[in-house]
């Protein structure tokens, strides 16, 4: 079963919905979809996901990422 959870950018106003399945592990490919749609600048400082979320997320060494 998967979820679907709405990503944010305050700074830059955008939004990204992404599935995350049920252990909260998103793939590399989904990680790169995630910051192309919030930020999208290669040199940008935003930091991609900023301000307020409804779920903790953390990117990993490895390109994948965990929600929580």
């Amino acid at each position: 079963m998967t979820t679907t959870v709405t990503l944010r950018n305050d700074f830059h106003n955008t939004t990204v919905d992404v599935r995350v399945p049920e252990d909260g592990r998103l793939s590399a490919s989904q990680v790169r979809r995630v910051r192309r749609e919030l930020c999208g600048i290669h040199d940008c400082r935003c930091g991609v996901v900023r301000g307020p979320q409804d779920v903790e997320y953390l990117e990993e060494p490895d390109g994948t990422a965990i929600i929580r």
